[in-house]
């Protein structure tokens, strides 16, 4: 009987690691859909992080409005951070710029899996769902 017992707990053991391994590359490593009422309107592939506040240099694909055919490879910075409340929850902080030169920043916060919350300074934050490719 205690054999018995010690193999179905090494059993769920193992289970169990394997299964919280596959859920922490969930995104990862992953493209990262964002979409509105009209389409697809940002496209990026999320960084592996190895720390919480680790901020890091990603690029997107910023598909415009009145044509989503067309997009613009954009640069900025992400940042994976932890709920304050429930520390097993991450989420991340993003900003990048819609043109080169000017000052035209452009802050973005996602909460995996599925919500992207975008915006700027100058004018209220827009909701997107978001998925992977």
């Amino acid at each position: 009987m205690n054999i018995y017992k010690a193999v179905t707990l090494i059993t769920i053991t193992l289970i169990s690691f394997c299964y919280l391994k596959v859920e922490g590359q969930k995104i990862n490593s992953k493209t990262i859909l964002c979409a509105d009422t009209s389409g697809v309107r940002l496209e990026f592939l999320m960084p592996d992080f190895e720390n919480i506040n680790q901020d890091t240099d990603f690029q997107l694909k910023f598909y415009k409005i009145n044509d989503r055919n067309s997009y613009d490879y954009l640069k900025g910075k992400i940042i994976k951070k932890k709920r304050q409340k429930n520390s097993s929850y991450s989420f991340y902080d993003a900003y990048f710029y819609l043109k080169k030169d000017t000052l035209s920043k452009v802050n973005f916060r996602f909460y995996p899996p599925s919500t992207l919350m975008v915006g700027n300074s100058q004018s209220s934050s827009e909701t997107l769902a978001c998925w992977k490719d």
